[in-house]
């Protein structure tokens, strides 16, 4: 789990503000997943288990969502927060 946080934060840490030219879906969806990373990043182990089964289901749904709708950056930071969560499963 420790790993799966770093790697995370990382990621967000490291995305560029500049992203390809996308549609009002991929914008929600790609700042649902931030949002729930984040989340998740902050509140690590406090979190209780309701709500990292929540967030977890949250993300992996909002996820897929942008991995249809989005490209560029945006498509790749969904991802690899995909890869993420297959490798921390």
């Amino acid at each position: 789990m420790k790993k799966f946080t770093v790697m995370l934060f990382l990621l967000v840490a490291n995305q560029q503000l500049s992203f390809a030219s996308e549609g009002f879906m991929c914008n929600s969806y790609h700042k649902d997943v931030t949002r729930k990373v984040n989340n998740i990043n902050r509140k690590g182990n406090s979190l209780s288990d309701i709500a990292k089964q929540q967030l977890y289901a949250d993300l992996i749904f909002d996820t897929k969502q942008c991995i249809s709708e989005c490209e560029g950056k945006k498509f790749d930071y969904c991802n690899k927060v995909a890869k993420d969560i297959e490798n921390n499963r």
